[in-house]
């Protein structure tokens, strides 16, 4: 009985700290099940009998509401939350120096790299348009996430900006991971 009585505390109690949605989908299903026991529930025939189970299956349904239905939703989101987390943690980074990435940019027509700033990965650097059928690029533009630039001299000024003591973070390079495993703060993103 003990067992189950943890068991039972186990499942039903709210935790931020899960990392599978077992649990929360398990309390989901009870949920409609518990609904179709309610509604299905016997008749006795006995007018104050029949109101004491009704009310009783009230107070059921409005715990169930609570244990099988907002605190699983609740617990869904906390384990996507987690686990974008240990995403963010797995993340290594090769540190560059401004002026390399700033290069390699210029350099290149179409070159993307994922890098660590202010502790949220951003996106930098250079894209081209192309002509179907044609090998010849045109209309280059450099790039830190949805901001534009036109000019070279504009975006390796806001990129160095950007940069820690002239160093940058790069997580990858045109989604070619980059670097050892960190165990430092910038490589665990927190």
């Amino acid at each position: 009985m003990k067992k189950m009585i943890k068991w039972f505390d186990a499942v039903f109690s709210f935790s931020e700290e899960r990392h599978s949605y077992k649990d929360p989908i398990i309390k989901l299903l009870i949920f409609p099940l518990i609904g179709l026991l309610l509604f299905y529930r016997p008749k006795i025939g006995i007018a104050f009998l029949d109101a004491v189970i009704t009310i009783f299956c009230l107070v059921i349904l409005y715990f169930s509401i609570i244990y099988c239905l907002y605190l699983p939703v609740a617990e869904i989101f906390a384990v996507s939350a987690n686990r974008r987390k240990n995403a963010q943690k797995e993340n290594t980074y090769k540190p560059m120096s401004f002026g390399q990435v700033a290069q390699m940019c210029l350099d290149n027509d179409i070159i993307d790299f994922a890098v660590i700033i202010r502790n949220s990965i951003c996106h930098v650097g250079s894209s081209s348009d192309l002509n179907p059928g044609e090998s010849i690029f045109f209309d280059k533009r450099y790039y830190i996430n949805s901001i534009e630039f036109l000019s070279f001299d504009l975006f390796t000024k806001e990129l160095f900006e950007l940069s820690e003591n002239g160093d940058l973070f790069v997580v990858s390079i045109d989604d070619v991971k980059q670097g050892a495993k960190s165990t430092s703060k910038r490589g665990n993103l927190l």
